[in-house]
């Protein structure tokens, strides 16, 4: 072989196509595949390297491949590429999502909470409401506890619930209640309390509304900070998908991955 020999190298970026479903996560369009330097065709569908590094981290180089297959090395194993990728990392396994059965959520559906007294109280008879307060409720699918605290349910994009924020709201101003116990609360930390989820339960929370993407596909999607101005703001403006945080660091990249190719 000569010493022009090419080297096996990433398949450059060149639009979506340019990247496949990565055979470790199964996530479509995340793998970048590793290019033969002669032919300039993939090696095989398994070399090459995932782009979610944190929660996949799949990284198959030739020449960890050519070792594991050396019928298909031919003259490929030589000094001037061989030895500059690192070996092959166990895959570490990924630890699921931890989803709180939907029966919670069923159960729990209610109005009767003084975060929504506060609402009808202020809002009711308002003519500037375009959707009713029963509706968008319906909509958010908020719970309510026997002691009247609201639940905010985290409902992902696929309908599988995350877990749920029960807080506790004046009926009459509508502010936060902050100095009781069981002021706020979450469902996921109940149930493990209950022994009804895991110790290990890992929570992985998404943004409040987001089961709402799915059945708008074209609505312009807003981002607030709190579950209540969500629910407010859809009261006057249902042109948009409300969308919440949960607070101020709850805007981030991986629970933004599900806006992508959203306005």
């Amino acid at each position: 072989m000569s010493e022009t020999y090419k080297q096996p190298y990433l398949q450059p970026y060149t639009g979506r196509d340019s990247r496949v479903t990565c055979p470790n996560c199964k996530k479509p369009h995340s793998f970048t595949l590793y290019l033969d330097g002669e032919t300039g065709q993939p090696i095989h569908p398994t070399v090459g390297r995932c782009n979610h590094e944190n929660s996949c981290g799949y990284h198959y180089p030739p020449k960890q491949y050519f070792i594991d297959n050396p019928e298909r090395s031919g003259n490929r194993i030589k000094p001037i590429w061989f030895n500059q990728f690192k070996p092959i990392e166990p895959i570490k396994p990924i630890k699921p999502i931890g989803y709180i059965p939907d029966d919670y959520v069923k159960k729990s559906l209610s109005t009767e909470s003084d975060f929504v007294q506060f609402l009808k109280r202020l809002f009711e008879n308002s003519n500037g409401l375009n959707q009713s307060i029963d509706e968008v409720c319906n909509m958010y699918r908020l719970g309510a506890t026997k002691d009247r605290r609201v639940i905010f349910w985290q409902i992902d994009f696929d309908g599988n619930v995350r877990t749920g924020k029960i807080m506790m709201y004046d009926p009459e101003t509508g502010k936060r209640v902050h100095n009781r116990s069981g002021a706020i609360d979450w469902v996921h930390n109940k149930l493990k309390r209950t022994g009804e989820l895991p110790d290990d339960f890992n929570l992985t929370q998404c943004y409040f509304g987001e089961h709402l993407l799915s059945a708008n596909p074209h609505k312009t999607v807003a981002i607030v900070e709190s579950e209540k101005t969500a629910i407010i703001a859809s009261l006057f403006m249902p042109e948009y998908v409300w969308l919440a945080a949960g607070n101020i660091n709850g805007l981030n990249i991986e629970k933004s991955k599900v806006l992508k190719e959203r306005s």
